[in-house]
């Protein structure tokens, strides 16, 4: 798998760079989406800063986020909207692990910016689960960010 990264991101460099730019507004179902998750993969694989880390991880929830609303305008079936649910879950968990690497005096800073990205995402989710085909099973996905064992 880290061989097809690496051949991507030359490949892409060799092309001017065009085909990242176009990937990142890639949704399920778009050609270039694998290279944006693969890209995405890359940029959190190659920081090791916490800070950095956890505005990777919340620029990914708020992209998936973006791709569930697009793909239920769509019309998408609801196990595609479930999998795009996770794919959240996983980036805040991410974000959660990140302001847990960070150190005692920056981890107070990070878990704001987390605490204030999580309400400002439960509140799109909340959006989309009332206005959506998603089932309410998904709404499991919205419990938010357990930030209370942080610190």
């Amino acid at each position: 798998m880290s061989w097809v990264i690496v051949l991507v991101v030359i490949s892409s460099f060799l092309l001017g760079g065009g085909a990242i730019v176009a990937a990142d507004d890639a949704v399920p179902g778009d050609m270039l989406y694998r290279l944006d998750l693969s890209l995405e993969e890359l940029r959190l694989t190659m920081t090791t800063n916490p800070a950095e880390r956890l505005s990777l991880y919340l620029a990914s929830a708020d992209e998936r986020l973006q791709e569930v609303a697009v793909l239920a305008d769509e019309g998408a079936d609801e196990a595609q909207l479930a999998g795009l649910l996770q794919a959240y879950a996983g980036a805040m968990d991410g974000a959660t692990r990140a302001v847990s690497g960070a150190s005692d005096v920056d981890q107070e800073t990070l878990l704001s910016i987390l605490d204030e990205a999580s309400a400002t995402y439960d509140a799109e989710l909340d959006d989309l689960l009332a206005t959506t085909a998603v089932s309410s099973t998904a709404g499991t996905f919205n419990a938010g960010v357990d930030c209370t064992g942080v610190i």
